[in-house]
């Protein structure tokens, strides 16, 4: 029922945002419509009132976005290691971007634990349980649906 009604949704959205693209043709669903979506039913799944909802959307925007920031850097430090494996001289340092790896991974276990004391602060043990259930499965779903969707145009 859960996985219908979120396809459904997400159908919903990309023919709706494939409408308001003018002779675009090809369905798309921007990263700011999901991410609404995502903290709407996250508001559900937890329960909160409007206020605990202000201060969760704010400190999950605020991790959303750190994250973001994390991932690009990973990102462009593998870009760069990419660049030196193809470099035909000597010097290819790969020590130095594995330690910048390293820094980076643990940027990234540093804001999650960040995010989790945030979310000890904010919300009872069971509306963090439901939260990490939701996003886990909301992520799950989501992927599913696109594959769903990819097989369907193959078809």
């Amino acid at each position: 029922m859960k996985r219908t009604l979120l396809t459904t949704l997400v159908l919903v959205c990309l023919a709706g945002t494939a409408l308001s693209q003018p002779g675009s043709g090809r369905m798309r669903m921007g990263p700011e419509r999901l991410e609404r979506y995502k903290k709407m039913r996250m508001i559900e799944v937890l329960n909160l009132n409007e206020d605990e909802a202000a201060r969760f959307t704010g400190k999950y925007t605020t991790h959303e976005n750190a994250v973001r920031d994390i991932m690009k850097d990973r990102m462009d430090i593998i870009d760069r290691l990419e660049e030196s494996l193809q470099k035909t001289d000597g010097d290819k340092n790969f020590d130095k971007y594995f330690a910048d790896l390293e820094n980076n991974d643990q940027k990234m276990f540093d804001e999650r634990k960040r995010f989790q004391n945030d979310l000890k602060n904010m919300l009872s043990v069971e509306q963090m349980a439901r939260y990490f259930v939701f996003d886990r499965n909301f992520n799950r779903e989501l992927r599913e649906a696109m594959e769903d969707m990819r097989r369907g145009r193959r078809r």
